[in-house]
């Protein structure tokens, strides 16, 4: 049995990407913040609706692992993971926040973090017409 740790570490060197493994050691030293704290700290002043970056940490937790429940705006899962298809996260994206994201061309806002991704949905997702101090929380 005492063979089996040094095992899997290595598996892990070998088959887990350099940006992965650094995402990782990173989030070691990152606080694990609630979804109200997660909000406050990142979002709070900035009018974003609360439901966007939270259901979104929480679906990239679902696909990638629990590290990224410890993510930052600047984090961008698709350096990370380099295998992750932006296509597994789009129809749970475009259903829940009832937007349409162009498959041929990104805008050019979007630079694949955490944030350009919250912040597109929230200029083109539900709330893009709503009145903030009414329809958006």
């Amino acid at each position: 049995m005492r063979f089996l740790r040094p095992i899997g570490t290595l598996c892990y060197l070998l088959f887990t990407p350099r940006a992965a493994r650094e995402f990782d050691e990173a989030c070691k030293a990152r606080p694990l913040l609630d979804d109200a704290s997660f909000y406050a700290l990142h979002y709070g002043s900035s009018g974003i609706p609360r439901e966007i970056p939270v259901f979104l940490r929480e679906l990239l937790t679902r696909h990638l692992g629990k590290s990224f429940l410890k993510v930052r705006p600047e984090d961008n899962p698709f350096i990370i993971f380099d295998d992750l298809d932006f296509a597994d996260l789009l129809p749970p994206l475009e259903e829940r926040f009832d937007f349409h994201f162009p498959r041929k061309e990104l805008p050019p806002e979007f630079d694949g973090s955490f944030d350009s991704i919250v912040r597109y949905i929230a200029r083109n997702g539900r709330w893009a017409n709503a009145r903030p101090d009414r329809d958006c929380l």
